[in-house]
């Protein structure tokens, strides 16, 4: 009996051990977790709601003495049209001439095989054959290895390139172009408008760069590696949805920060325009509370305003806007204007997209109306009028006067330098204020913030916003949406 008993000892025992030693069930590895950590706490379930979209993982390294970067990402890229796609295409928007920089891809792989990517639109877009159809709700990862090589420039506006002790990296990546009615959207516009066009994506980013180069960029920092070679560090971002990456960096930037509703607001600027950033940073701060109020919750964890080399001029990305050098000195009365402007930018761009070039207003003209917003809350009514009369009815009518005047509704490429942002911002800012003005207060304030829950993260066509303000009254708009597409007669000359 007891050597049964040993014996079922001895089993059980063997048994207890064959069980500890077995490995555990992995735990389930949670993707989506650092998307969400650049995101507010209460919006951090909308990167599990908007759906299969593009992720980049994105590797940079980046050579601030020869003003190289050598990179490499993977992309996820799921299929969501309405039919099966053979090819893919990338926008190597540095290729442009308003960058003037010099992308090359060296690699592009799929699963183990190398595939032949050419260069298309002048070396502006590239067109990845696929192996084989990519059918509806399918998902393909491309491995892609890329150089670029930006330039030193004394003076002028840098949008990529170095400048006063900024290196702005904008786009410095390979970026899926957008895929609507059938076709890839290659489109380029004149210099003097914007060019770039995303759909929204998840972005985590590995940015490799000398010790005391200050990085700033778009999404939140996950956290900082020191390499033991060098003491290089790796410096790991993540963002929350996107339509693009910015990278701005200077080993010179000061950092002035706030936080305001939860939201961490940051201003970089380099020492000698300290007191000019410490005045952005609470214009980016009061303006994302009013548009916040006005529109909608920014979602976002922090928003960043840096100081860069475009003169007196601004630029947007998300949860990201660059404010020119010239704007801190020789032009502070445009600092206020231009901060609101491009902060109105993270509403009408990156949560709600739009084609800028084929339809510049879409995005841009509403960004610079949501200024009578931002001065309505942070001045009151009286001081947002005297935007609307100052900033765009007098700019417009010196412009007709000129037989400069043009229908909004139309592309860029319609355009002159001579008339394009008094039309795109001020005639369209009048358009929309008349507009209000028309259905009422209450009713444009509906449309808005409606367009912003119906389009959030995804790309409104042209005329999307009119229609729901028109869906908001019984009024007929008919008369009022003409003039987008009309253009006003010059006055006759007077006769000697």
């Amino acid at each position: 009996m007891r050597a049964h008993i040993n014996v079922f000892l001895a089993c059980l025992l063997a048994s207890c051990v064959l069980v500890s030693c077995a490995p555990l069930p992995s735990e389930r590895i949670d993707e989506l977790a650092p998307y969400r950590s650049a995101m507010r706490p209460q919006y951090q379930g909308q990167v599990d709601q908007i759906g299969p979209v593009p992720r980049y993982d994105i590797d940079v390294s980046v050579d601030v003495d020869r003003l190289t970067l050598a990179g490499h990402e993977s992309v996820l890229y799921t299929n969501r049209q309405a039919q099966k796609l053979g090819e893919l295409y990338f926008r190597l928007y540095p290729n442009l001439p308003a960058y003037d920089g010099h992308l090359v891809v060296t690699k592009v792989q799929i699963g183990d095989k190398e595939v032949g990517a050419t260069y298309e639109a002048e070396r502006t877009a590239m067109r990845v054959p696929l192996p084989r159809e990519l059918a509806v709700g399918r998902t393909v990862r491309l491995d892609i290895d890329f150089s670029l090589q930006v330039k030193h420039k004394d003076d002028g506006r840098v949008l990529l390139g170095e400048s006063q002790d900024i290196l702005s990296l904008p786009n410095f990546y390979p970026m899926l172009a957008v895929y609507e009615n059938g076709s890839w959207n290659l489109s380029s516009g004149p210099d003097f408008a914007d060019a770039a066009f995303g759909e929204i994506a998840l972005y985590r980013v590995n940015v490799n760069v000398p010790p005391d180069l200050v990085v700033v960029s778009t999404g939140s920092v996950l956290g900082t590696d020191v390499l033991p070679e060098g003491g290089r560090r790796v410096i790991r971002c993540a963002s929350g949805p996107a339509r693009e990456f910015g990278l701005i960096m200077s080993r010179a930037y000061e950092k002035q920060s706030l936080n305001i509703r939860g939201i961490a607001v940051n201003s970089y600027s380099l020492p000698q325009d300290a007191p000019m950033g410490y005045s952005a940073l609470w214009r980016a701060a009061a303006a994302l509370q009013a548009y916040s109020d006005a529109f909608g919750d920014y979602p976002y964890a922090k928003l960043d305003v840096a100081e860069a080399p475009l003169v007196k001029r601004g630029m947007e990305y998300p949860a990201l806007i660059f404010i020119g050098s010239e704007v801190y000195r020789t032009e502070r009365q445009r600092l206020e204007a231009l901060v609101a402007h491009e902060t109105a930018h993270q509403w009408w761009y990156n949560l709600v997209g739009g084609d800028p070039v084929n339809a510049p207003a879409v995005d841009e003209g509403l960004a610079e109306y949501s200024l009578f917003y931002y001065y309505q809350g942070v001045y009151g009514k009286r001081h947002a009028e005297e935007v609307v009369a100052k900033r765009w009815e007098e700019p417009f009518e010196y412009a007709k006067k000129a037989g400069l005047d043009a229908p909004v509704d139309q592309p860029t490429s319609r355009f002159m330098p001579d008339n394009y942002e008094v039309i795109i911002y001020a005639k369209s800012s009048l358009l929309y204020n008349e507009l209000r003005r028309y259905v009422g207060n209450e009713a444009f304030d509906m449309a808005i913030r409606r367009y912003l829950r119906d389009y959030s993260y995804r790309i409104a066509p042209a005329g999307a916003f009119l229609g729901i303000v028109q869906s908001t009254t019984s009024r007929n708009l008919g008369g009022l949406l003409e003039k987008w597409k009309q253009t006003s007669k010059p006055p006759p000359k007077e006769q000697d």
